[in-house]
Formats: C-alpha cells, structure tokens, sequence
C-alpha cells in the first residue's frame, strides 16, 4: 500500500549520516551489491552537525539540512527585499490577511476546536500516563 511504499523511501540515521549498513544495501540479479539511493520523497537527505566550539559551549550541538536551510534563507530574504522595495508592498500583505480571516477564519476556530479536545482525550485516556523519556529514568518535568 501507500504506507508501505513511503516506509520503503523514508532514509534511515544511519542513511541521513552517510554511512550504509549491510541492511540498506541489496543486492542485484548479478549476486553484486547495490547500494540504495537513500532519497526521501526524490530528494537526497544531508546533515551538517558539530558544536559551537566556544568556551562552555561544547555542549551545544547542532544538526543543519542544508537543503532546508538554503531554501529557508532564500525565501525569508526574498520576502524581506520584496517588502523593502515595493512600497505598496504593506496594502499587499493586509489585503492578503484580510481574505485569510474572512474566508479561512472558520477554519482556524474549528482546528483549535479539534485540537483541544483531541489534548484532553489524550490527557484523560489512557494515553495521559505514558511517560516521555527513558524508562529507567524519572521524567524531566
């Protein structure tokens, strides 16, 4: 099915760091091994990580998917120059927020609706118990 077919595409950590496992590797009609190409949804996933490397701050980890972050970056500053140099660009944007509220309002009510009593089914079902974390050790808060 769907569900499975995406399984299938979604990389494991161990694709996402580069490394291949004898498991993500199959092997074609020939008897030789062939690596899977790790994409996910047709883009090949990367991540950047290290730490801060000041003083007291090694202890400060980050993860960057440069694909998402250079997209980010291209969009955010698209939108910050599109604002700087049209000066009509302020009656742009609030003639935007006002079809949002008048035709997508409703939508926005009834999804905090949904969400709210989905947060207190969970709270006093029995899914309001299980504890988030390791089991062997006491919960954060």
């Amino acid at each position: 099915g769907t569900l499975a077919s995406m399984a299938d595409t979604v990389a494991s950590s161990s694709q996402l760091a580069g490394e291949r496992g004898e498991d993500e590797v199959k092997h074609n009609g020939n008897g030789k091994k062939k690596p899977e190409d790790g994409k996910v949804f047709g883009i090949i996933p990367q991540e950047i990580k290290g730490d801060f490397g000041c003083i007291g701050c090694k202890f400060i980890k980050y993860f960057v998917n440069p694909t998402v972050m250079f997209s980010s970056i291209i969009i955010i500053w698209s939108f910050v120059i599109w604002c700087a140099v049209d000066k009509n660009a302020g009656t742009v944007i609030s003639d935007m927020q006002d079809f949002v509220i008048t035709y997508f309002g409703w939508l926005y009510i009834v999804s905090l609706i949904i969400f709210g009593c989905f947060a207190v089914f969970l709270v006093f079902s029995r899914f309001g118990d299980i504890k988030l974390g390791h089991p062997d050790k006491p919960p954060k808060y």
